[in-house]
Formats: structure tokens, sequence, C-alpha cells
């Protein structure tokens, strides 16, 4: 296809059926960015010898030295069916017209594969509809594929399969056709199958909060007829990929060549004397051919292994006749003249056949063949929605219907009409008037001011150094027309249509630019459905936000994470003069990095949380080069661990030791009384899902006694992070009355507040609680005649700080007397190696103190893979003493999860049995206790007291030798 101009994108903008906005997920290095050049390379912008080389999106310098994507970009590309030809066929030249009567606008996010760099991943979902996902054809499904896989599903986009380096088959594992075949029909079984367990977890999930609310509803019995017949609906369910649907492509982009079933059929249907449709359901699937009956028949189980399927022998035996060229002695030239002949692929230049490499002239051959372009936007064109088609599934995730009906939220009439009409505007992706303009900005680009384009309307700051960055909000029109010059309410994630002075500013928006890889080309206006870039709202945007026309609209849902940042380490400048310049660095990195977190401790210093170490070093190169430019000197990584108590769960109720863990405690004023007394999620969680009716409902009993007496339950929402509690009633008040009342309220703010801060920091070492739950009895000290007692607020102070201080003491004291247990961070790690090399592998994280779970030989590979949870304390340098030590074992890590380590910092023996069953640290005859190292490296990190002798024997005798 000719070069594409930005003027030709911009004309189908207004064209919403004619847009896919479409992102590429899948595990690190299984081909995204090279198949991203063959896409971007279609329309002119890359030379096709730079096409699989030149890693166009990946514009950091970073990304091209570790070959690896570390930011999500965007590009808007042309497509137009048919232009570049189907098998067999020249490419067409499309016309201006064509391109506006017939061209498709694709805008191609291209994400990371690297799992710390998953918030890229987060934005690039929520600005997609669709989702192509990459399977390398060798490594098959990986741990990242499976977590992009419930990523797109969280955002609920439609989802194709491209099946990525099938050369490396032939070449490198040196596979059959039939081999082949059901390698990759192995990998669409397995993708189909962890789409599968998505949705039967959250058939699952709305199925128990149905029956779990059933009576707290006064539910009908036909509510329970409900929740089966949703159960039902996985049994009839049909798999999300089918080859024959057209949503699987066959591809290899390194070669520059893809495919679906349904080319081919359209290449055999004449030659076969069959419907290209019919045969196309035919190519997948255990049909064959009979050449004497001239008929496709299905392969009877006792066939298998000898019938050879439609698959194998219309589209792979081709295949690898054409990759016979690059076999050692093979006569390239010849092999490839007969495909060029027997295909008529007229536009092979003559001299590309006479190539020294013979892989280059293969590739010459193969992209004229089958090319890429066509195959995979093709796919995009034909199976993925037009913003349009998808705003009806993709609204109860962006708006859940609930928050608009929450039964304490109601709004004025003219509030709740606007609400409505926003509401409206996104279900029809409506981009006229009077639709309001409704936009979700995922994260915020920082750009060098040269970047701009040249006469833009936008000036960042006249005079400004061209070198210093930019902000430019990178979102998605999701309703509506937003213009440059427009002025719009930024919504953050707590706004609420009630109170429209809080967490609500507003901003102009002074600048629209559509997103090209490296380049920006600028914009007048965008219509719904459209990914821009958006200048002028740096100040007003931190990471994320909803940006809307009038206040009378809720904030779309914020983004789910995969993981969340754990390493940290401590920032200083090298010259303390410069520290204003890293204050002022450190708040734009924390602004261009979604997933980055800054913060500074009571001590000063600041300190800079990231994902992993390969995202760790990249903020630290962005904050020394572009955000603050002075050198750092930077602490060890510090990993964030957590607080826990003894696990009790499997003991009877009569054997818990629930006495011996209560503390009491008294106020200084000594009117009010307190008994704590801490547990392992001791609290009852009620399964309801947060955004239903519901869970509305019981989230007004949060922070308040519940109408009907008792204990409020807690809201579950899918995790043990998060800081919740629930009251019980009040029937022991000895009178009603205002002064009462406002001392009930003092009361409860300073338990919750005292709560919050013993949370905050635990006994241990100062790290947070997890998974702990704290129940506390206050009872008031009243007069014989129920008078109130003094308070004497004018000597220890309001009656609700002395109750905050006592609860934070108490709470600390009963997570102690319940004994407290250290908890750290694990990795799920995988790491794939050569079976020469697995004895080094398990030397390694042997000494890493992993934990193997499983080891198993990938599928048509000599390769193990090797799957284990790692410590993300000890995780650091892995990939460096793998490559070193076991022949260029890779690893990679997945989401990161918290385990309690279960052995007593301050275990000491008290009976012989105990000191031969444990030792005298708890973990074994003359292993050190683990978890006081932790402990103890924490607490002196912090400059808290250690529990150790600084001089041991100090009335011992000591000589010193005096040598002259």
């Amino acid at each position: 296809m000719n070069h594409v101009t930005a003027q030709d994108l911009a004309a189908l903008q207004s064209q919403t059926e004619r847009i896919r906005n479409i992102c590429i997920l899948a595990h690190v290095d299984h081909g995204k960015t090279t198949l991203s050049d063959h896409l971007i390379g279609s329309n002119g912008l890359i030379h096709p010898r730079m096409v699989g080389e030149l890693r166009y999106l990946d514009s950091r310098d970073d990304e091209q030295a570790r070959g690896i994507t570390m930011k999500s970009s965007s590009i808007g590309l042309l497509h137009i069916p048919g232009a570049a030809g189907l098998p067999g066929s020249a490419p067409a030249s499309p016309t201006p017209q064509d391109k506006l009567e017939k061209g498709y606008l694709i805008n191609l996010i291209d994400s990371p594969g690297h799992v710390d760099f998953c918030s890229e991943v987060s934005a690039a979902a929520r600005l997609s509809d669709g989702a192509l996902v990459v399977v390398d054809a060798v490594e098959g499904v990986c741990i990242q594929t499976h977590a992009v896989l419930r990523q797109a599903w969280h955002e609920q986009v439609r989802l194709c399969l491209v099946i990525n380096k099938v050369d490396r088959l032939v070449l490198e594992v040196g596979a059959s056709p039939a081999e082949a075949y059901e390698r990759m029909r192995g990998i669409v079984a397995h993708v189909n199958m962890i789409l599968s367990a998505f949705r039967s977890e959250q058939l699952i999930s709305d199925a128990d909060a149905v029956l779990a609310t059933e009576d707290a509803r006064a539910a009908q019995p036909q509510d329970a007829g409900g929740a089966e017949e949703v159960a039902g609906d996985e049994e009839g369910e049909e798999p999300v990929f089918a080859p024959e649907k057209g949503n699987v492509a066959f591809a290899s982009a390194a070669d520059g060549w893809a495919f679906r079933v349904g080319q081919f059929a359209a290449l055999y249907a004449a030659k076969m004397g069959a419907n290209p449709k019919a045969l196309a359901r035919t190519m997948w699937g255990d049909y064959a051919y009979q050449a004497k009956a001239r008929r496709i028949v299905r392969i009877r189980p006792e066939q298998q292994g000898k019938a050879k399927p439609l698959f194998v022998q219309l589209a792979l035996d081709p295949l690898w006749r054409a990759y016979e060229a690059c076999a050692p002695g093979a006569d390239a030239r010849s092999v490839l003249e007969r495909i060029v002949k027997g295909l008529a692929l007229e536009q092979v230049p003559a001299k590309a056949l006479v190539h020294p490499e013979a892989r280059t002239a293969l590739r010459a051959v193969l992209r004229a063949w089958l090319p890429l372009s066509e195959a995979v936007l093709g796919m995009a064109v034909d199976q993925l929605p037009s913003p349009r088609q998808a705003a009806p599934q993709r609204l109860p995730r962006l708006l859940p219907l609930s928050e608009a009906h929450a039964p304490d939220a109601q709004l004025p009439a003219d509030i709740q009409e606007g609400v409505d009409a926003a509401r409206a505007a996104v279900l029809s992706c409506a981009a006229t008037p009077p639709a309001p303009a409704v936009v979700y900005v995922a994260k915020m680009l920082a750009v060098p001011a040269s970047s701009l384009p040249r006469g833009a309307a936008w000036d960042p700051n006249p005079g400004t150094d061209p070198a210093d960055e930019v902000f430019l909000a990178f979102g998605r029109v999701f309703a509506g027309m937003l213009r440059d010059g427009d002025c719009v309410h930024v919504l953050s994630a707590a706004y609420d249509p009630a109170v429209p002075a809080l967490h609500r500013q507003e901003a102009q928006v002074r600048g629209l630019y559509m997103m090209m890889g490296r380049g920006l080309e600028a914009l007048t206006e965008v219509p719904a459905g459209c990914v821009v870039a958006i200048g002028g709202l740096g100040a007003a945007i931190l990471k994320s936000a909803t940006l809307a026309s009038s206040p009378a609209c809720r904030p779309l849902a914020p983004m789910l994470f995969q993981a969340a940042p754990i390493v940290r380490v401590a920032i200083e400048p090298a010259d303390p003069s410069q520290m204003a310049a890293l204050a002022t660095g450190l708040r734009l990195l924390n602004r261009a990095d979604p997933f980055v977190e800054v913060t500074v401790q009571e001590s000063g210093e600041h300190v800079v949380g990231a994902a992993g170490e390969v995202h760790l070093e990249t903020i630290l190169k962005d904050l020394r080069e572009r955000f603050a430019r002075c050198e750092l000197a930077v602490s060890p990584p510090l990993v964030a661990f957590r607080e826990s108590v003894a696990d009790n769960a499997d003991m009877p109720e009569a054997a818990m030791p629930r006495p011996a863990g209560i503390v009491e405690a008294a106020t200084a004023n000594g009117a009010l009384v307190l008994r704590a007394l801490t547990e392992q999620e001791a609290v009852r969680m009620v399964p309801i899902r947060v955004g239903t009716p519901e869970a509305a409902a019981l989230l007004g009993f949060c922070g308040r006694p519940p109408p009907s007496g008792g204990a409020a339950p807690v809201i579950a929402n899918g995790g043990r992070s998060g800081k919740q509690y629930a009251q019980g009633g009040n029937e022991c008040h000895p009178e009603e009355g205002a002064a009462v009342q406002q001392l009930q309220h003092s009361v409860e703010a300073g338990i919750v507040a005292g709560f919050q801060l013993a949370t905050a920091a635990g006994p241990l070492c100062d790290e947070p609680l997890w998974g702990v739950a704290l129940e506390v009895e206050a009872r008031l000290r009243c007069g014989a005649d129920g008078a109130l007692p003094p308070l004497a607020e004018e000597v220890y102070g309001p009656m609700s700080g002395q109750v905050t201080s006592v609860v934070r003491q108490a709470a600390r004291r009963a997570v102690s007397a319940a004994g407290p247990r250290l908890v750290e961070a694990m990795l799920l790690c995988e790491v794939a190696a050569a079976a020469e090399a697995l004895s080094g592998v398990y030397a390694v994280l042997g000494r890493r103190r992993a934990r193997i779970v499983r080891e198993e030989l990938r599928e048509g590979s000599g390769h193990f893979s090797v799957h284990a949870f790692l410590p993300m304390q000890a995780s650091f340098g892995l990939a460096d003493e793998l490559r070193r030590r076991c022949s260029g074992a890779a690893p990679q890590s997945d989401r990161n999860l918290h385990v309690t380590m279960q052995v007593d910092p301050f275990f000491v023996p008290t009976t012989e049995e105990e000191r031969e069953e444990f030792g005298e640290a708890g973990q074994g005859a003359g292993a050190p206790n683990l978890a006081r190292t932790l402990v103890d490296e924490v607490r002196r990190r912090k400059g808290l007291l250690l529990d150790r002798k600084v001089v041991e024997s100090a009335t011992k005798q000591r000589t010193r030798a005096r040598k002259v």
C-alpha cells in the first residue's frame, strides 16, 4: 500500500463503525513488537528491509537495548480489506476514494509483556475494544499469557489469537507438519481452557452471591432457579477461539507471513469443487480429503495417526515444502521458483530469488504469498467490534449500574438527568450533540517539548527548553466530541456528582494529537471511539482520571492492576545542593509512570516504589536522565514485608487461646476501659460482590450500627488487603441524650483512628498488618446513678485522641499476645532451561529459598519449565546468576503474593522434645531463625531498637598482648 498520511486517518475518525481499537497482548519475547512492525509496514511507514528489525514502537533507548517493550504506545493505521492481496494475487493500489469508503482506522496499541510493566497492559486494555493475543508456537502459553488473558477478561475486550513463530517448529524443533498441527491444536485448547476457567469463576461467584444474600433480600423461590440457570450456561458454551470461525491466525512475524484457514479455503475451493465457507469449516479438526472420491470425510478414531487432516494437507504441507529451501544442501532457487510459478506470484522480483541467503529469498516469497498484514488486520476487522458494537458489553465494567442506584446516593433530578444522559451516551458511543463528552485518561505521557508538532495551537511554555518534558494525557473518547480549547471537568475516582465541589477540577484542553508511534499529529477535534493524546492537563491529572463536559457525570471505574509496587529504594542526590531538583524530578516521575509510588518518610528520606527489578532500573534511569537530571545515591532494594498473627483456623473453637490473647487498657482519664483481641480474619466475611445493589446497601452499615443490632458484615472485595471495620450495637449506653451521643461519636472516631494507626505499623518491625481482625470492646465507667464520668479533657486532651492512643497501644499488645508472624512477598517464577542446565537451576533456586512447585517438559522442545515460589527479598540478580551459571536459563516472574512465615520470630524451646524437633531457633538443628533475621534487618534499617547484646561477658578477664 502507498504511504498513508495523517489526513487519511483523520478522515475516518468520524466513521465509528470503521474504527477498531485493538491492543497486542503477549508474554515477553513472543513477538508482539515484530508483529507490529509488519502491520506498520503495510502503511508504508517502514522500509520493507527494516520491517521486523526496526522495532518502530520501541522508542526508548533501553527498550532497543534490552529487546523488550517497556511502555505502551499507540499508532493509527489504515487497512483496506484485500488491498494487500489474497494468496497468489498481486497487491492493489487504493485510490483516495477507496481509502475513505473502504478503509478502516486501526488504532493499534502495543503493550509490554514483562510483568514489571503490567500497568501499561492495564492502560492498553482499558483503551481498547479488542485484543490480539500472541502465543509462541514453541513455548506455548506462559505465565504472562495467563495474566494478560485475565486482564482482557476483566476489561471485557473481545479477543483474537495469533500463534506466532511457526517457523521455529520447522527450523529449530524439526517437527513434521502433523506434529506441528497437534502442537498448535494444543495451544488453542489451552487458551480456551483458561478463558473457560475465568467464566466458571464468574458464574460461581455470581451464584454464591445470590445464595449468600438470599435471606437478607427476602428472595423468592425463582431466585434460586435463576442461580441454577446461570451456573448451567457453562455446559453448552462454545470455545472462544476456533480457527474455523476466523479468529485464529497462524504467523511467523520473523519471516513476515500469516494466514487464516479461510484464506487457504478460498485458494483450494475451486480446485476441489467445494464451497469456500464449507471448506473453511472443515479445515480445522478431524477431517480429511479423499482424492479418489473427491469428498471430505471425518477421521474415525481408528484412523487417527494414519489419515492426514485437511489443515496439514492444505496449509502446513506447502509451508513445510517452502522451508525446505533453507535445509542444508538444498537448491533454494529451484524450490522457490517452483513455488512462485505454481502460485503465480508475479510481484516477487527475480533478483530476490537469487539472494545469497536462502532465508532472505524465502521471506520474499512468503511475504508475497501470505501477507501478514492482510491476515492479521483482516481478522481484526472481521472479528473485533467497533466502538459502538463494544459499548454495551463494556459498559457494566466502565460504569457499574449499582453506583447510580445506591440507596443512600439519591441525586437531585437535574443531576440525575445529566448522569443518565452521560451513561446513555457511553452506551451508544454517541458523538453528535447533545451527547456530553466523556473521556478516560489511562496514563500521562512525558514527551520532550521538541516532539510536539510545529505550529501546534498549544505552546506548553513560551521559551521552554526543547529538551524539557511536557505531559500529555493518553486517553480515549467514550462519548461526545472533544475539541481543542474545550473546558473540561477532571473527575477523580472518588468523585460524587452529589458533591461537585470535591474531587473535581476544571481545566482547558490545549492541544489534541493523534499518536503515531514516535510522532504526534495535531487534531482540532476527536469524536467518540478514538484514542487521543491531550495537552494542557499536566497540572490537573496525577496518573488517571475521567474528563467530562459536565459535572453531572460519574467517573469511570478505575483500572485493575495485576500486581502492586513491592520493591522500594531510598533516593537522595549525590550532591546535597540538588535536593530541590530531586524533589521536582520525583513529582514528574510520579506523574509520568502510572505504577510508581513516591513517598517521603518521617525521617525525610524519599522512597520510590516499583513493581520489580527491571521496573526499578527503568524509573531510576528516567529520574537521572530526564526528570531530576542529577546524579543519585540509591540504597539497596527495600522489600516490603507485612505482619500478621498465628493462624488458629485449624484449631477447634474450645482449643483456641482466646482468653490468653485479650488485652485490657484504659484511657488516661480512666473513663473508658477497652478489651482488645486480634485474630487472623476472625470477622465474618459475607461473600457479596462489590458493585451489586446488595453491596451498596450493606456498605452503608460499615461505620455505624446496623438497624437490626449486632455486628455489621464486612464486604469482601476479593482479597485481604485494606482496612475495614464493623461495629456492634449500642445497648450498653447508660442513657440516651445529646451528651451520650457526642461521647459515642468521639469514642467511635478514636477507635477507628487507632485501628488505622495500628494496622499501618505492626509491633514486629513497623510494617503494615495483613489479614488481621481486631475486636474491640469499649465500656464507660459510669457513676452509680448513671452519670457520665469526668473526661478531664483540659488535662489529658480530647477524648477521641485519648481513645486513639489507647486503641493503638492495645492493638499492638494484642498482636504480640496472639503470636506475631512475619509475612513476606513471594513471586511465582518460571525458569526455562535445557536438560543439561537443570541441576544448576535447582542449585540457584535452592540458595534463594525458592519452593519448587512443578517441573515439566515443554511439548515439542527439549527445554524444561520449572515453576517455583521465590521470595521477593531473594529475587534480585536472579536473571544474571542464571545466565552465568545455567547456560542462559531465563526466568520470568508473575504476580506477587504474600505468604506468612509459620516460624515464631521469638521461638525459644521450652522442652527437650522441642529442642530436638525444632532446634534452638525453631527451624531445625543448626538452622538460624530466618524470620528473626529478617525482622532484625528491617528494624536495623529503620533505626528501631534491636534486642541484642552489645557487650557479652562483660566481667570476663581480657588481656592484651603488647609487642614491642
